[in-house]
């Protein structure tokens, strides 16, 4: 095992996934071993004779890997549209010999907010990198992946956002394609490097990645049953993307390219139209009753140096119009890879210039530039809050290791908005680590921005036995909605799930949080 120069698992071959759901249309990706037609067939829950079907074609030569996306009934003129709130299930052969490509289901959002069903909730996770360092898929991902499935299914889980690094290109470190042993292994013959590889031989490289990451039956069946809605982070191209700025010179160019092609063809077609073009960012915005989201990509425009950013001038519009827009939802989540409260300035100061951390430092809100736009996005977020205090307000990331939740009041006596901030499902990162992450999260205690906007930071003490706050284990997060009448202000509830063998086990579980 220590000369494997591969990952010790069968790669995917075939997968369908649910993506962005709507109350009469729903998006549907699949990737199959084959090339040729398709047969997608969905029906409603309970009623299999009332079913609709239509044909789909993968071309024989296609960059996409396999892939395709398509919305119901959008694309097809002569389906009739689906039904609010209603449960589906679905199904997709191949069209040569009958084989099965995947089946799933889905259940269509509230068509108005007031049909918000009384409790529902929202899931939160990242970092899937569940093999040992030999690429073999460990017992506890796999277990904690069926945990999962599970807790979604006990808290009526409506989405699940999946909050990037839902694929590793350079871990594990035997098996990275920084790894001259292992880019030999799988490489184009004539590099041996990623920096020699075009756009297209680095997509091609990363959509591999993607088959042997996403081969676990548990993880695929989370993506079935459930809309998983995503968003790019660094490890889906390289560890601490944009933070470098050498990510800015032209041997990167293609590399940065090619990953994000691989992740359009793997993650973002569930969410946006599949196209040749790459988009500017892979922002998009979405619903579910009473519940607005916005997502936001803090990769694609990001870059380092004095004059540093983490987003781009249209991304900054994108999201104020949505509060805009959304301003009489009752709750909004703003979903940002990296969280917003996590390293303290005063530690960035203290220690950020040493070599060992620097780059990883350089990679937070809190650091060099990116501190502007840090103070940017809150002010932004606090001029919302003070026209409209009984909008509930929710950060959701990952990216750090642990899971916790924090409430951030306004000085002095403003509105509050929490953070929320699961990781990893899969990514066992050690006792040291965990230990030395939930000391740093303890640290915080306020933020300040450049013009005297102040905020007190606290993490939100759990219930009796349900209290790990922060927690460093494999953990989910849930963020549970409830809705007594359809009028009345919801009540939020913050809940970490970690596991015991297959069962989900809470580790933190907020009380009811009421607005104030």
């Amino acid at each position: 095992m220590l000369a494997a120069k591969d990952f010790a698992n069968t790669p995917l071959h075939n997968m369908v996934a649910v993506g962005l759901v709507e109350a009469r249309a729903v998006r549907l990706w699949m990737r199959s071993e084959h090339t040729g037609t398709l047969h997608l067939r969905w029906w409603p829950d309970g009623d299999a004779q009332a079913f609709s079907q239509v044909e789909v074609c993968i071309p024989a030569t296609n960059e996409c890997d396999n892939t395709l996306s398509v919305r119901i009934p959008d694309d097809f003129p002569s389906v009739r549209p689906l039904a609010p709130l209603r449960p589906y299930r679905f199904r997709v052969t191949h069209g040569a010999d009958g084989q099965l490509v995947g089946e799933g289901r889905f259940t269509t959002t509230p068509e108005r907010p007031e049909d918000t069903p009384t409790r529902y909730a929202i899931a939160l996770m990242s970092c899937n990198q569940p093999f040992d360092e030999h690429g073999v898929l460990t017992e506890p991902s796999d277990q904690m992946l069926r945990a999962t499935y599970r807790c979604f299914q006990a808290h009526n889980t409506k989405l699940v956002l999946t909050v990037g690094d839902q694929m590793y290109a350079d871990s594990p470190a035997q098996l990275s394609l920084w790894n001259p042993a292992h880019f030999a292994a799988v490489a184009p013959s004539t590099t041996t490097g990623l920096h020699e590889c075009t756009a297209a031989e680095v997509r091609r490289l990363y959509q591999r990645r993607y088959r042997q990451f996403w081969s676990s039956p548990a993880w695929q069946a989370i993506h079935a049953d459930y809309p998983c809605y995503p968003i790019l982070d660094d490890h889906e191209i390289v560890d601490n993307w944009g933070s470098k700025l050498d990510h800015q010179q032209p041997q990167w160019q293609a590399i940065g390219e090619g990953a994000r092609a691989a992740y359009l063809d793997y993650q973002g077609s569930r969410v946006l139209p599949m196209d040749r073009r790459i988009p500017a960012s892979f922002d998009y915005t979405a619903a579910y009753g009473n519940f607005g989201l916005f997502v936001m990509d803090l990769r694609s425009n990001r870059t380092a140096g004095a004059t540093g950013r983490l987003f781009s001038e249209a991304q900054v519009a994108a999201l104020r119009c949505f509060l805009h827009q959304h301003r009489d939802k009752k709750c909004l989540g703003i979903v940002l890879s990296v969280p917003v409260v996590h390293l303290p300035r005063l530690l960035v100061n203290m220690v950020g210039h040493l070599s060992r951390w620097s780059e990883d430092f350089a990679d937070r809100w809190a650091s060099g530039s990116h501190i502007r736009d840090r103070n940017r996005l809150l002010h932004m977020l606090y001029t919302h809050q003070q026209s409209y205090p009984a909008q509930r307000l929710v950060l959701l990331s990952g990216d750090i290791h642990i899971g916790c939740v924090h409430e951030l009041r306004w000085h002095p006596h403003g509105p509050r908005l929490y953070q929320l901030v699961s990781s990893g499902i899969t990514n066992d990162i050690g006792w040291l680590m965990q230990g030395l992450s939930k000391l740093v999260i303890r640290c915080n205690r306020r933020v300040t921005t450049d013009n005297a906007l102040r905020a007190q930071v606290r993490l939100l003490r759990g219930v009796a036995r349900q209290r790990q706050n922060p927690y460093g284990g494999l953990n989910v997060g849930i963020l549970e909605i409830e809705t007594p009448t359809p009028n009345a202000d919801p009540l939020l509830r913050f809940l970490l799930y970690s596991h015991r063998g297959e069962t989900p086990v809470c580790v933190y579980r907020s009380p009811l949080l009421a607005p104030q």
